[in-house]
């Protein structure tokens, strides 16, 4: 799996090889209003190398959103410090707060103190905490380098789906959905709206009266696919890493042609 600079739970990069074969290169817009860590974005970029569409990634999360932008418009060498010093600070408190379980476990309450107090870009803090916080077990997590050219092709907005307008979009877009999962644990979405479902709203009305091309993928349940049917295209089976669960995930494509 490519290494990216933002450790996130989803797994759109990996599981976007089930939908190969499709010809994206028709489309001249590529969205994903979920945006997360942008993995079905970086799938057609680096796997199918599509490289010269207009890419717009949307998210609720405006300090990631934030973070994003801070990248984008770093220079190259800027990005190459940034990282530099990331893995360096990673390095300082590893020494300060390790547990001497393993060789990158660390104490979380008394690094998230120290990071608090360091005098440092509210961006380097912002990857520094969300990154120790990825996994149930705190770690330190060292990473190589930031990718260059997909961050300048990017437009990152910060925006919920119920706030787009998607009729300033036209019949050559295509819209990727992969929702915060209905009736399952989505605690690591901030400001999570899988209670309430408003945003499900939004992508129903997507798929019945907007223009755009519509993929949607979820995983199965007979409540969804029972609203989506009309628009059912593949299903493929999904192993959670590092345990037995298995379960079947959907994708839901309005205008495939």
């Amino acid at each position: 799996m490519r290494q990216f600079i933002l450790n996130y739970q989803g797994t759109k990069y990996n599981e976007s090889k089930n939908i190969n074969e499709i010809d994206f290169n028709k489309y001249d817009t590529i969205i994903e209003c979920f945006g997360g860590s942008f993995g079905f974005i970086r799938y057609l970029y680096y796997d199918l190398q599509i490289t010269d569409k207009k890419f717009i990634v949307y998210d609720i999360n405006k300090e990631m959103i934030d973070f994003y932008n801070h990248i984008k418009y770093l220079s190259k060498d800027e990005r190459i410090d940034f990282v530099d010093k990331y893995n360096e600070i990673n390095t300082e408190i590893f020494e300060k707060f390790k547990t001497n379980k393993d060789k990158s476990q660390i104490t979380l309450k008394p690094t998230i103190e120290y990071l608090n107090n360091l005098d440092i870009d509210k961006s380097l803090l912002f990857l520094l905490k969300h990154n120790i916080k990825s996994s149930p077990i705190s770690r330190v997590y060292y990473k190589t380098k930031l990718d260059n050219d997909i961050f300048d092709k990017i437009t990152f907005i910060h925006k919920p789906i119920q706030s787009i307008n998607f009729n300033n979009y036209d019949e050559k877009t295509l819209v990727y959905l992969d929702p915060p999962y209905l009736y399952e644990c989505n605690s690591y979405y901030i400001d999570d709206d899988s209670n309430n479902k408003s945003f499900m709203m939004s992508i129903i009305n997507l798929f019945e009266d907007c223009k755009v091309n519509v993929m949607l993928v979820h995983s199965f349940n007979d409540l969804l696919h029972y609203v989506f049917k009309k628009w059912f295209y593949k299903m493929y089976p999904k192993k959670y890493n590092n345990t037995s669960k298995k379960v079947d995930h959907v994708i839901y494509f309005k205008n495939i042609t």
